[in-house]
């Protein structure tokens, strides 16, 4: 967490992105750091993009290469423990917050942006 930190604040600072916009896409921790949202609120637009945790399970599992969350547990209980601890924190620091369990919304709302 504290190289999130790091990377986090020296990535979004003015003078990183003076130059052109930027689009950042952060693992799902990274709101668990108030430094981390700090730097990202006063920089940049946030857009919280989630899906049902049973979704994002069924994808989760569909991978072939992706590595288990944490080897041995349920990754559907283990997305849903996730969703309950950091979703007040995901839509306290969101400007943007889009539904994307079907799997269409993003491609729609990027669109508009």
């Amino acid at each position: 967490r504290e190289v999130e930190q790091k990377i986090c604040s020296k990535v979004i600072s003015k003078e990183a992105h003076a130059s052109r916009p930027l689009v950042i896409a952060t693992g799902g921790g990274v709101v668990l750091d108030p430094m981390n949202m700090k730097h990202l609120r006063h920089n940049a637009l946030t857009v919280f993009i989630f899906a049902d945790p049973a979704a994002l399970a069924a994808r989760v599992m569909k991978g072939k290469d992706r590595p288990p969350l944490r080897p041995g547990q349920n990754p559907e209980e283990e997305i849903r423990h996730l969703w309950q601890e950091r979703r007040p924190l995901y839509l306290r620091y969101a400007d943007v917050v889009w539904d994307n369990t079907s799997g269409k919304v993003i491609e729609k709302n990027l669109e508009r942006m």
